[in-house]
């Protein structure tokens, strides 16, 4: 069975992206934690002339309970990224950094804050919200994913088994969508199953040339799952 992970970018191509994203909250409820593998017009080496905008780059969110979030961002050039071929096993690296379809680490300096973390995760449900072949897609490999591992801070470190529990995503398009709304929920049960709530609302190339018709014509979908059962729901509105 093919990954949901599977890269589709080419590195010759020139207008693309594509990212691979951990959200999580911490089992022992102080905070969260987004993290995120992006890989942004490698044809051309990123975005030339703009600041933080190198074709490779490892994203960080930290959002404590109590506190703002921090954002910690690293950028590599295209020569540091090594990337599965589309019929072999996934993996995605550049420097210490590395994923795979369960697990993933990171290590970096940035700011004078030093962070890095080493995760496995697994799953029971996984799905693709929203595919446009080369317009665009949106992915979620894990949907009712047990974090488990280590997250390090500073001299802060987090670590549990489980660690957290969340979702791992994967999204690619031509260039990001002017409407892309996307939201996902995850609810413990008693006997330590995992149910969850996803939902997508975003517009389409096919659906912007009827905008002036339809004045806002959009696409959603929403996935429930409840102890591996799952109901869909489509509609425009």
């Amino acid at each position: 069975m093919s990954s949901l992970n599977r890269a589709f970018t080419r590195l010759s191509m020139s207008r693309r992206y594509e990212s691979w994203f951990r959200r999580f909250g911490l089992a022992d409820s102080s905070g969260g934690w987004w993290l995120r593998y992006l890989l942004a017009n490698p044809g051309r080496q990123g975005c030339p002339g703009l600041s933080d905008a190198a074709p490779v780059q490892i994203w960080a969110t930290w959002f404590p309970r109590d506190a703002q979030p921090e954002t910690f961002i690293q950028e590599f050039p295209i020569d540091a990224l090594h990337v599965s071929v589309r019929r072999g096993a996934f993996f995605l690296e550049a420097g210490p950094n590395r994923i795979e379809d369960a697990s993933c680490r990171g290590a970096f300096e940035v700011r004078g804050h030093r962070l890095s973390w080493d995760l496995r995760y697994h799953s029971n449900f996984g799905l693709t919200l929203s595919n446009k072949g080369w317009i665009g897609f949106s992915r979620t490999p894990h949907s009712d994913t047990i974090f488990s591992g280590e997250i390090r801070l500073d001299d802060q470190i987090l670590r549990g088994e489980p660690l957290g529990f969340g979702a791992q995503g994967h999204n690619s398009g031509f260039r990001h969508r002017r409407f892309w709304t996307w939201t996902h929920a995850c609810f413990s049960q008693s006997d330590g199953r995992l149910s969850t709530f996803e939902a997508l609302v975003y517009n389409s190339l096919a659906r912007a040339r009827l905008k002036l018709r339809l004045r806002n014509p959009a696409r959603a979908q929403e996935f429930v799952t409840d102890g591996g059962s799952v109901l869909e729901m489509t509609g425009d509105y």
